[in-house]
């Protein structure tokens, strides 16, 4: 498994901030580049609490459908647990937008027909910008374009009502309040 030049500074851009990846994988849906990203798996926080990210290596080789060339985005989720089925469901995610000619930007909404995780009541997805991550880490400049690093929040179906009828900033703003633990991706829906 070998990483592009460009897939290697993304990475960089990773360690930085999250350490050394515990794992890489790579999802080949297709012949076409845009759909074989891989997927870096973080193993971060302490034993009595644990945090995992998975993140998108690739997705940002190829600028979306509509939108300016230096335009591009990779994604990435937190979890309370290492999931495996994670990893295949935001490689899944990072072809979405080339499959469907789409340009994805935070506060954007992905409508899911199964679950983000097996059992789990969250079968949708809310982009949001990387609020838990120092300010540095939103934007990854790389010679003639830059890449929006864009957090994947899963969310049930009357958490995505709420987001269609009110706007996302309702929904982000319930979540403030309850609070509610984002990285549990197994958790009850806050509706």
């Amino acid at each position: 498994m070998t990483l592009t030049l460009h897939q290697q500074m993304v990475m960089a851009h990773y360690n930085q901030f999250w350490g050394i990846a515990s794992a890489v994988y790579r999802y080949a849906f297709s012949d076409q580049p845009q759909d074989a990203p891989f997927v870096a798996e973080f193993a971060l926080g302490a034993d009595d609490d644990p945090l995992y990210v998975y993140a998108t290596l690739g997705m940002s080789d190829a600028p979306f459908d509509g939108a300016p060339a230096d335009e591009r985005a990779e994604l990435f989720v937190y979890s309370s647990q290492p999931v495996d089925e994670i990893r295949q469901t935001l490689a899944l995610l990072a072809t979405y937008p080339f499959r469907n000619h789409l340009k994805l930007a935070p506060f954007d909404i992905i409508y899911g027909g199964r679950a983000f995780i097996a059992g789990s009541r969250l079968s949708s997805v809310l982009l949001t910008l990387p609020v838990q991550e120092p300010d540095e880490f939103a934007l990854i400049e790389l010679g003639d374009y830059r890449v929006q690093m864009l957090a994947v929040t899963p969310i049930s179906e009357a958490e995505q009502r709420l987001c269609a009828e009110q706007g996302p900033l309702a929904l982000l703003d319930l979540f403030t309040r309850q609070p509610v633990d984002l990285a549990d991706l197994a958790r009850e829906s806050a509706l």
